[in-house]
């Protein structure tokens, strides 16, 4: 039976301290600090018990009493020898089962691998900890469980709730004889990188005018080679190795020779996608789970924007810039995604905003969407006078949804609450 945790859900960047249900011979059933008082107590209850026979014996020189003293101190050399033994070809290995998504249940598998059973080690504590490289977030946690020759295998249970890529690695790895005397360090297993992959976030989008065409400006060259044959750009001789179904045939026939038709290129992007979410403002921390679903929110709508039909450019923030994808199908939107969640996120919250302003972004595309957390730039009413803007901001709480509309430009708000449980419709 698999031990419940939900590691995300605790304060203080630490798991809980309790393993599991000892019902289930899955974790000991007491607090890391229960087993740290029952291990000191041990030892000074057999120091004193110790010390209290040498007492007697110098009192009453009986043999049963100094052999009984010389035991108790060959005792723990003993255990030491044989926990040594016990933990020289014990391996820890940790997986895990099934793919990690954000709010859903997820199986950790802690496996103790020897060849033959253990004689005087009794119980296992292990420390682990998951770093999100993306959110910078790190939380700990603690198991303790019984070792036997038949139980050699944990599974743990949790919830994950940031996505992003997550670092598995164990901080400590202590194994503790069955009287609890003696605790000995085990080898510790190797980090793990495990991707939590995004919560599905219902976003509909709605083309409001056509979001496919170039309306303002000419900056889509259509007079280039591509791979449209419905729109013929030139001909030319066959070539060995050219697609046979490219052959004009009746042209062919008349030239007598063979040629080949070349069609246009007729990919290019007029919405941009600007997702613009930083750690920070200049008065708060936001929430990682704020910023988690504002991350999730901007990959459904990059991923709506395709299932209507608009190739688009999206831009993530960085630390120091912004990174661009141009996207064109679901192949380049999960390549995209990919490298997207291995993409730390940038401290300061709206910096890509201005990164993106510098490249002239308002002369080059007729439609941006700008996805950020809280406050929002004042500077795209400016835009909006030169381009259509969708403001989406990701807010705290479980407010209304606020939609204001000013010019060319939309500002939607949406509290976060609203999001994890209802659908939203936008128009763009």
């Amino acid at each position: 039976m698999p031990i419940p945790f939900d590691f995300e859900t605790t304060g203080e960047g630490r798991g809980s301290d309790r393993a599991g249900d000892p019902d289930a011979g899955a974790g000991t059933g007491k607090t890391c600090k229960e087993v740290d008082f029952i291990m000191k107590r041990n030892r000074r209850i057999y120091f004193g018990v110790l010390v209290f026979n040498v007492i007697l014996f110098c009192l009453f020189s009986n043999w049963f009493l100094l052999l009984l003293s010389v035991a108790m101190v060959l005792m723990p050399v003993c255990l030491i020898l044989f926990m040594k033994q016990d933990i020289r070809n014990t391996e820890i290995a940790i997986s895990i089962k099934g793919g990690w998504r954000v709010d859903q249940k997820s199986i950790l598998r802690v496996e103790l691998k020897k060849r033959h059973g253990f004689v005087a080690a009794g119980l296992m504590d292990l420390t682990l900890q998951l770093e999100n490289l993306k959110f910078k977030e790190k939380k700990f946690f603690e198991i303790r469980f019984p070792i036997s020759s038949s139980n050699r295998v944990f599974e743990i249970e949790y919830i994950p709730k940031l996505c992003g890529v997550v670092e598995l690695s164990c901080t400590k790895a202590i194994s503790y004889d069955v009287l609890g005397l003696v605790d000995l360090s085990i080898k510790k297993p190797e980090t793990k990188s495990i991707t939590v992959y995004p919560k599905k976030v219902a976003i509909q989008l709605e083309k409001r005018n056509d979001a496919g065409t170039i309306q303002d400006g000419d900056q889509y060259e259509k007079n280039k080679k591509g791979m449209d044959m419905s729109d013929i750009y030139d001909m030319r001789e066959y070539i060995p190795g050219d697609n046979i179904r490219r052959v004009h045939w009746k042209l062919s026939s008349k030239l007598d020779n063979m040629v080949i038709r070349e069609g246009s290129d007729t990919s290019y992007y007029d919405t941009i996608l600007l997702m613009d979410i930083g750690l920070n403002n200049q008065e708060k921390a936001y929430e990682k789970e704020l910023l988690s679903t504002a991350y999730e929110t901007g990959m459904a709508v990059s991923r709506s924007l395709l299932l209507i039909g608009i190739q688009h450019c999206l831009c993530v923030s960085q630390q120091s810039g912004i990174s661009v994808f141009e996207l064109t199908n679901e192949s380049g939107y999960l390549k995209m995604q990919e490298e997207t969640l291995q993409m730390p996120i940038p401290n300061q919250n709206g910096m890509g905003f201005y990164y993106a302003i510098s490249q002239d972004i308002e002369n080059k595309y007729t439609k941006l969407i700008y996805l950020t957390v809280g406050e929002w730039h004042q500077e795209l009413l400016q835009i909006g006078g030169k381009m259509d803007v969708t403001v989406i901001s990701i807010v705290e709480g479980d407010g209304e949804i606020r939609m204001t509309e000013e010019r060319r430009c939309q500002i939607i708000e949406l509290p976060v609450q609203h999001i994890n449980h209802h659908t939203h419709s936008i128009s763009i």
